[in-house]
């Protein structure tokens, strides 16, 4: 691994937590097909935290962040929503506590999109860190169904 690559991995790891605590946090707050508008308001302010340079709900709901200006433009997305739970007796935990159990966070959306968007946004917040690439705008989308 390069050097560059070892202080990139570094910088992750000392983030993984926060990482993590969002991802719990999404998925404590139940967000059913078009019920989605409390976590929507989560993920804005967390998109806020880190700092991207625009943060605003699109026409639909959807939470759109923007970072950088530049003509080679990437877009990034993963949906928040999440289908019901069922019957809540046939579940081990609560399925919206985001229970964290040998490095594994179980949940309502722990093994859908909830984590990509979570690793997006800080992996985002990473880039901006070590200086944000010339002539590249990135946005991240968390979508509503």
């Amino acid at each position: 691994m390069t050097e560059n690559g070892k202080q990139a991995l570094e910088a992750a790891q000392l983030i993984e937590r926060d990482i993590v605590s969002f991802l719990r946090r999404m998925i404590a707050i139940p967000a059913e097909s078009l019920k989605e508008k409390e976590r929507c308001e989560l993920v804005k302010a967390e998109f806020e935290k880190l700092g991207f340079d625009e943060v605003f709900f699109d026409g639909l709901g959807t939470v759109v962040a923007r970072i950088g200006n530049g003509p080679f433009k990437i877009l990034m997305d993963g949906h928040i929503d999440c289908v019901g739970v069922g019957d809540p007796a046939s579940w081990d935990y609560d399925p919206f506590e985001g229970k964290e159990e040998n490095g594994e966070v179980w949940g309502r959306g722990a093994v859908d999109e909830l984590p990509a968007i979570a690793a997006m946004a800080y992996g985002v917040r990473l880039l901006m860190d070590r200086g944000w690439p010339e002539g590249v705008t990135v946005y991240l989308s968390a979508s509503v169904m």
